[in-house]
């Protein structure tokens, strides 16, 4: 994990620290847009192990 990351799971695990409610609003904003490209990073990789699986298996049966 970057510094970035590190520091918006800190905030997100402890929001009674951070005194400014407008910078919480945008830490989970942030945290959401980094989750969505997260999911799609990780649908893109089983997308793939998928493709890579199904020529493997052609490959043997050919």
């Amino acid at each position: 994990m970057d510094n970035d990351t590190k520091e918006l799971v800190r905030m997100l695990n402890q929001p009674h620290r951070v005194p400014n409610m407008l910078a919480l609003m945008r830490a989970c904003e942030k945290a959401a847009t980094l989750i969505q490209a997260q999911a799609a990073e990780i649908e893109a990789l089983k997308a793939a192990k998928k493709s890579a699986a199904r020529k493997s298996k052609a490959a043997d049966e050919g």
